[in-house]
């Protein structure tokens, strides 16, 4: 092992370069909020690709992943590294929807404000910022546990990032995340390759241990882990608002494309080596293998050179990962929360302030794995009725109100409670907990059901509430059109009709909103013709009044 005064120096230096590429980054000037929230429309393919790579990157990865590489072996590690590569797709997708529907937005909450109301952005403000708080209280927990592993006490290592990553954050904003997000990539892949290379050529694996063993066997956890690990990590990423700023910083929906596709294409290698490196653990066959951590019980047998590599490649995970977390909680507040009203200096301000919470919960050690789990189970249960908003070619637009958006997300999670009821036989305490996936993944047909619940019951009752919503306002409108009131603003957004059946309620009041609209027409015609007659001889059948009614 490294001497701590050594591999203080090496964390410091490292952190320190970060930090002065930030600044640089910031130096180059940020024009205005929209600039310091999004760099809207500035990246090219490649500069974004490696951004995306890097935000879902987090020193979180050499923990999390190496244990599911343990515990469920290599099909554990192949659904954990599908389950990163997933949202990508999903990504441009909805990006290029977004980008049409809200070309001046900054995130997809904002969206969700002119889709449905204040009520439903409110529900989605609060998940997105409860997630990415999870999220950085992981990389600061995770953190500790890295410089720990080096004789050094966590705290000074995790104020010195949240520090240097919010001052260049706060200076230079959204531009200086993605100039550092880059170096941060490549630093990350140059080390990985570093890192690959020493464990090939340096742990020793029983050779005897590896047929039949069982990180090459499946299980039925293992299966299940593929669904729900897909569907955990791609409903969390469409509430971390550092994608959503990535997609409009991007320069067109094909930079978009492109950018996904290298960001996957960078996910699929290293994320399958980080969690294969438990899959080595177990076949080093050591009595005191996952003493700590799978990940450091293998780099414990390598030479110190190769521990330096690690601590760097930490100090780079950890920065990509919280100055994206930053900027993207800074503008959820700042666009959302405050309405684009905050200062430019207080939305800098506010960037600082968002760690202190953090650390003070990092603090106390959580485990980080089940701390992801449910901060993607209250995502599940929102996250379709999102992509429901942004189905408006569908007809969603005038089919869904923000009140079936609320009434789906709550019905989300109530279909947790109902599963657990029926996988438990009745048991309301085990339903009721189930919220807090106590058990994580261990039990099978638990957290399938859960991520399974979740997501079809949002559906499910979305659609029941309009189903049941529509018919009775259609009567009550019909006996009396004073019968049934207007939709209040917290429930639809902006752009959209108070009239609670829509604005395409029946084919009917189309047809009297055109009778109404000719009406309207006519009477504006008649009211002109006496000034244009006016203005030509003659008679009321004279030729000047009847061109005059033609052109009208």
């Amino acid at each position: 092992m490294i001497e701590t005064s050594i591999t203080q120096g090496l964390f410091y230096a490292t952190l320190g370069f970060f930090f002065l590429v930030g600044i640089f980054a910031g130096r180059r000037g940020v024009i205005d909020m929209d600039d310091f929230l999004t760099a809207r429309g500035t990246q090219h393919w490649v500069g974004l690709g490696l951004n995306l790579f890097a935000a879902g990157l987090g020193v979180w990865t050499v923990f999390t992943l190496p244990q599911v590489g343990y515990d469920f072996g290599v099909l554990g590690a192949a659904a954990y590294t599908f389950a990163c590569v997933v949202p990508f797709p999903v990504l441009v997708l909805m990006g290029r929807v977004l980008r049409q529907r809200a070309p001046d937005g900054v995130t997809i909450t904002e969206f969700v404000l002119r889709r449905f109301g204040w009520a439903a952005q409110l529900l989605c403000n609060i998940t997105s910022l409860g997630y990415m708080f999870v999220y950085l209280v992981t990389e600061l927990t995770a953190l500790g546990s890295l410089v720990a592993t080096y004789d050094i006490d966590p705290l000074a290592p995790q104020i010195a990032v949240c520090v240097a990553t919010a001052i260049y954050t706060a200076v230079g904003g959204m531009p200086a995340s993605l100039l550092t997000d880059k170096f941060q990539a490549w630093f990350v892949i140059g080390l990985i390759v570093l890192a690959t290379i020493a464990f090939a050529t340096r742990v020793q694996i029983d050779a005897g241990s590896i047929p039949g063993s069982a990180p090459l066997q499946t299980s039925e956890v293992a299966w299940e882990s593929i669904y729900v690990l897909t569907a955990a990590v791609t409903a969390a990423n469409v509430f971390h608002q550092g994608y959503w700023q990535r997609v409009y910083a991007s320069r067109s929906n094909r930079d978009l494309l492109y950018a996904c596709v290298l960001a996957a294409a960078l996910t699929v290698p290293v994320f399958f080596l980080l969690g294969f490196v438990g899959v080595v653990d177990v076949w080093r066959n050591d009595p005191n293998s996952f003493d700590q951590n799978a990940f450091f019980d293998v780099t414990g047998t390598l030479p110190d050179w190769t521990t330096g590599i690690v601590l760097v490649l930490g100090v780079a995970l950890v920065c990509s990962s919280v100055d994206t977390l930053q900027s993207a909680m800074s503008a959820l507040l700042v666009n959302d929360i405050f309405q684009a009203k905050l200062p430019l200096a207080w939305a800098r301000a506010l960037t600082a302030v968002l760690n202190v919470p953090a650390l003070v919960v990092a603090a106390r050690n959580l485990p980080l794995f089940n701390l992801f789990l449910i901060a993607d189970l209250i995502a599940a249960a929102v996250v379709l009725p999102v992509v429901m908003g942004l189905a408006g070619g569908a007809g969603f637009d005038t089919y869904l109100t923000g009140l079936d958006f609320m009434v789906g997300c709550i019905g989300g999670l109530f279909s947790v409670f109902l599963f657990g009821l029926g996988f438990s036989h009745g048991d309301a305490a085990y339903a009721i907990s189930l919220l807090g996936l106590p058990n994580g993944m261990s039990v099978p047909g638990e957290s399938l059901g859960v991520f399974l619940a979740a997501p079809a019951g949002s559906m499910l009752f979305m659609f029941l509430s309009a189903a049941v919503r529509r018919p009775v306002e259609r009567f009550l409108l019909r006996r009396d059109p004073d019968a049934v009131p207007d939709v209040p603003s917290l429930l639809r957004g902006p752009g959209h009709s108070r009239n609670p059946l829509g604005a395409a309620a029946s084919k009917e009041d189309d047809a009297a909103a055109t009778d109404a609209a000719d009406a309207e027409a006519d009477a504006d015609a008649d009211a002109a013709l006496p000034d244009a007659s006016a203005s030509a001889p003659g008679s009321s059948d004279s030729p000047s009044k009847g061109f005059v009614v033609s052109v009208v």
